[in-house]
């Protein structure tokens, strides 16, 4: 595929198709290329959650529409379709059995993926026009997939964040302009990042070391623009001014804004381009995860967990380099997820366990904030972990999902519901 793209300047950076004081659409000229998608396979770390793989596509419009079964949970008996996944960002997802993708939280911005909702406060819908079985990363108000090797993304796109040539919301996903395979995506907030042939492409708000609004704020980029200077790479998460990702060679590179030791190279100054994370980052890396302010890997043998940035909670007291925790989790690690000034775990055993800030109940053990990973009250069980900005939840060996944190945007399945300090149980009808 050939692009014709505007080279602009704004604030000293050269950027393609971005950079507008004023909601601007600048169109891409394509020639060639395919616009046809399959089932992606497994895969994802971090802020990604990867598929099981070998999944037909669905393309299920409509909430609770075309004759859905309903979801199983306490209060609907059989016959209903189980939740295998759960999702997480500014809204919450689940991949259920029957092969559907389902929302619900705020939409706003189209961000639940169903056309067929209005624009408001609360919405339940089915995604549409993606598989079961893609990767997905889950933004504040957008969301993007991996389907077959091609990235879809849909939601909001005031800065640019869906990759697509225009600043045009989309409630249901729309192909990016990567062509593909895309093995790896990640957002938080405004800005979107994925790995394509071991190169880094990142769209949305741009990552040159400008502070930014959580959503809308920072120079706009509408196309996905190659970050310089790194190849062989394997992993990548975004956080909300700064990116990290894993080589090969299991090194970690960081770039943007380096305010607070984001970039964790011994230093505070901020990068267009990606710097190497300091030789006190423990190796092998095994999962990069990367918050809003800090970014923290589970590295070495054993594996322990090294954060840097804006420590959490203790924000007066950031760190330049890679730093253990004091306290380690109470159990062998088999996931790590980060949110906005928050991280959990998933232990092997079951149990949950989470620490940094305590804002609206995020860290879902009823106290205060916390450097100690605490166990989430009421969970042993759990075999599947999302994190996502504000709340957080957890899939039980039973298809029970439990969630907690922040519910005024409908994160927890109720219409500014109120927040929860301890988990609670999600009921889908």
């Amino acid at each position: 595929m050939k692009r014709a793209c505007l080279l602009v300047s704004c604030s000293g950076f050269a950027l393609w198709a971005g950079c507008f004081s004023a909601p601007h659409t600048f169109l891409p000229v394509e020639t060639g290329g395919s616009s046809g998608s399959a089932s992606a396979g497994s895969g994802g770390s971090g802020g990604v959650v990867g598929g099981s793989g070998g999944s037909a596509g669905v393309d299920a419009g409509g909430s609770n529409g075309g004759g859905q079964l309903p979801v199983c949970d306490v209060e609907t008996p059989e016959p209903c379709a189980r939740v295998e996944r759960i999702l997480a960002g500014g809204f919450t997802c689940a991949v259920l059995d029957d092969q559907t993708v389902r929302c619900f939280g705020e939409n706003d911005s189209g961000q639940l993926g169903d056309a067929s909702l209005p624009s408001a406060s609360f919405g339940r819908g089915t995604v549409s026009g993606v598989s079961a079985s893609a990767q997905f990363s889950l933004g504040q108000k957008h969301a993007c997939a991996i389907d077959g090797g091609r990235l879809k993304c849909w939601g909001r796109n005031r800065v640019g964040q869906l990759g697509t040539g225009n600043l045009s919301f989309s409630p249901t996903p729309v192909f990016n302009l990567l062509q593909g395979p895309v093995s790896r995506v990640s957002t938080l907030y405004g800005a979107t990042c994925a790995v394509e042939a071991g190169g880094v492409w990142c769209w949305g708000h741009g990552l040159t070391g400008q502070s930014v609004s959580l959503l809308d704020g920072g120079i706009r980029v509408v196309v996905p623009l190659p970050v310089q200077g790194i190849d062989d790479v394997v992993d990548v998460g975004v956080g909300l001014e700064h990116a990290c990702a894993v080589k090969e060679d299991s090194s970690v590179w960081c770039w943007g804004l380096g305010a607070d030791g984001r970039l964790g190279n011994d230093a505070s100054d901020s990068s267009q381009t990606p710097v190497r994370v300091g030789s006190t980052l423990s190796t092998p890396v095994h999962q990069l995860s990367v918050g809003s302010s800090h970014t923290c890997v589970l590295a070495g043998d054993p594996a322990v967990i090294e954060c840097w940035g804006s420590r959490i909670p203790v924000w007066d007291t950031p760190t330049d380099t890679p730093t253990a925790l004091k306290v380690q989790p109470s159990g062998k690690v088999v996931d790590l997820q980060s949110g906005y000034e928050f991280a959990c775990v998933l232990l092997q055993d079951g149990r949950v366990q989470c620490w940094g800030s305590s804002r609206n109940g995020r860290l879902g053990t009823g106290g205060p904030e916390t450097e100690v990973p605490t166990s989430v009250v009421g969970i042993s069980d759990a075999v599947q972990l999302a994190v996502g900005t504000g709340h957080a939840c957890a899939l039980r060996e039973s298809g029970e999902v439990l969630c907690w944190g922040g519910g005024f945007f409908g994160q927890l399945g109720e219409a500014g519901g109120p927040d929860a300090v301890t988990p609670i149980t999600i009921t889908w009808q």
